[in-house]
């Protein structure tokens, strides 16, 4: 039978005469020895003082942190020349003759080095477009873009407005669209006042108060005001050229007789002087004898709704009682002129654009119409009751576009700006800096009462048109009975890309050494259908996405 003692328990004989047993005994022996006290620190103080260390370390090797504005500087930084990419010999350049030269569809011209830096200034090139991988800044001319320019020609000719709404599909190219328009209004010396985004107008990231004197209320963006007035001086130099030829009453300290740049400046310089300058600007550049104007704004359903701002009764503000929405909606709408012509655009947008029924159906309507005015049957889907009009032999009514539903609180704010009534509208806010003679913005009516003097009773009706209630059917139904003849707003439909296009297009991405594979009909067949039909976003996406 095995001993229950270990080995040094039997080197080391039992001892009972402390009157401890044996077991107890063993246990003593194997106990180890406790200090009272330690020299080595701590294993919390060691573990911290490490930590500390790596956090050092670890500054070290990431550097300084990024200024204020650096990171968003960084993921809005657009990049138009890549020197890895190979010179395409044949390339054209974009002129003012050949963008409008039916002979020059479906080629591939890039834009002149001259007005490059002018567009980056519109901020015409977007984050997502792969301006990045090529030379050299190119786009290919669509059917579209050449019949915009030929209208464009002949808006400057018979001083007439081309007023267009752009809708489509995501990643159909309707900022593309705006982009070369934007060139060729450069190319051929125009006027040209950008608005990149409708969101940073109504999504409550700039300041804003209410503007003195006028009633109904409307409210300004300094700010905002300050940055557009810097941007048409830098999209358009020669306004340094151009001098002041009206009486304005603008704020003490504005001198008399300076350039339309150096004006625009005082308003940069300055947020409390941008909106009074930026009207006196804008009566300056629509005065007899200056240069035709082309207005473009992208995010088009921003603007016609309820904005993040509040008023002081903490009521959600509407687009149009800030001054640049209702201000941009009046040109387009045709409440202002442009006496020397011009072009006012409009691009919607469905990447983060919000639901706006009112805006869709009445767009959807009068595409209907402008249909029908161009010889073009109706699609049984645009008109669901078509089987029972022929069913009961009323043929004649198979070609009507729908009244506006009856049923849905339509904004009449919105519709306002698609119907050509005389009956006033604050959507002209235009305030008289100079005398009420002037043919180019007609002036409001203004209230002799002081600023502090207004109550939250005209708040409150300022408010009543977001809130009010739907139009009724009559008023509906004569809002929808309006023609495109009755309201020059045109809606262009912008689609995919031909099939030729397409291939054109690619044949470029091909010699600039970006697309490595064989351009042939059945590889432009099978992207073109992968890209839903040739959506230019889509197609990059495709071809070029997957591998960058």
């Amino acid at each position: 039978m095995a001993t229950q003692a270990c080995w040094r328990c039997l080197a080391r004989p039992a001892q009972t005469t402390n009157g401890l047993s044996a077991s107890m005994q063993r246990l003593t022996i194997l106990r180890p020895t406790v200090h009272t006290f330690s020299t080595s620190t701590s294993r919390s103080t060691r573990v911290s003082k490490m930590r500390k260390e790596r956090l050092e370390e670890k500054k070290k090797r990431a550097g300084k942190p990024p200024a204020p504005g650096e990171r968003k500087a960084m993921r809005k930084m657009i990049v138009l020349s890549n020197t890895n990419a190979l010179a395409v010999p044949s390339l054209q350049e974009m002129t003012a003759e050949n963008i409008s030269d039916p002979s020059y569809r479906s080629v591939v011209l890039s834009l002149p080095d001259k007005i490059v830096s002018r567009v980056r200034a519109a901020e015409c090139f977007k984050t997502y477009q792969k301006w990045r991988l090529f030379r050299r800044p190119s786009i290919v001319l669509r059917s579209a873009d050449v019949r915009l320019a030929q209208m464009m020609d002949d808006a400057k000719i018979s001083k007439r407005v081309v007023r267009q709404v752009l809708v489509g599909g995501r990643g159909s190219g309707k900022s593309l669209y705006l982009l070369q328009a934007v060139a060729s209004a450069m190319l051929k010396d125009w006027i040209v006042i950008t608005f990149p985004e409708g969101q940073d107008l109504v999504n409550a990231s700039t300041d804003y108060g209410p503007m003195p004197v006028i009633r109904p209320i409307m409210y300004q963006q300094k700010a905002y005001t300050a940055a557009l007035l810097q941007r048409i001086v830098t999209t358009n130099p020669q306004l340094a050229e151009l001098e002041m030829s009206m009486e304005h009453q603008l704020p003490a300290g504005v001198p008399a007789g300076l350039t339309l740049s150096k004006l625009a400046i005082l308003g940069v310089n300055d947020t409390a002087l941008a909106q009074p300058i930026f009207q006196a600007l804008m009566k300056e550049l629509t005065a007899p004898g200056r240069a035709p104007l082309l207005i473009t704004l992208d995010g088009f359903n921003h603007i016609n709704s309820l904005t993040a701002y509040r008023s002081s009764s903490f009521k959600l503000i509407h687009a149009h009682d800030f001054y640049l929405p209702s201000w941009f909606t009046s040109y387009l709408s045709g409440k202002n002129p442009l006496p020397n012509g011009g072009a006012v655009l409009a691009a919607m947008t469905h990447s983060n654009g919000p639901n706006n029924k009112t805006l869709e159906d009445r767009l959807s309507q009068l595409e209907k119409q402008q249909s029908l005015l161009n010889g073009n049957p109706l699609n049984p889907k645009d008109n669901p009751i078509l089987p029972y009009l022929l069913a009961t032999g009323q043929e004649h009514l198979a070609n009507q576009v729908p009244d506006l539903d009856p049923y849905i609180r339509y904004d009449p704010r919105v519709l306002e700006v698609f119907s050509r009534t005389n009956t006033p509208s604050i959507s002209s806010p235009e305030v008289s800096l100079s005398d009420s003679s002037s043919p180019s913005e007609p002036s409001t009516t203004l209230s002799l009462k002081n600023e502090g003097e207004k109550g939250e009773e005209e708040e409150e009706a300022a408010q009543s048109s977001t809130n009010s209630n739907p139009p009724t059917q009559q008023a509906a139904a004569s809002w929808a009975s309006l023609t495109p003849a009755d309201s020059t707003i045109q809606v262009k439909r912008i689609q995919g890309l031909t099939k030729f296009e397409a291939k054109s297009l690619m044949e470029y991405w091909a010699l600039s050494g970006i697309l490595r594979a064989e351009v042939s009909e059945r590889f432009v067949g099978e992207q073109w259908s992968v890209a839903g039909g040739g959506l230019p976003g889509e197609l990059e996406r495709t071809c070029l996405g997957m591998r960058f």
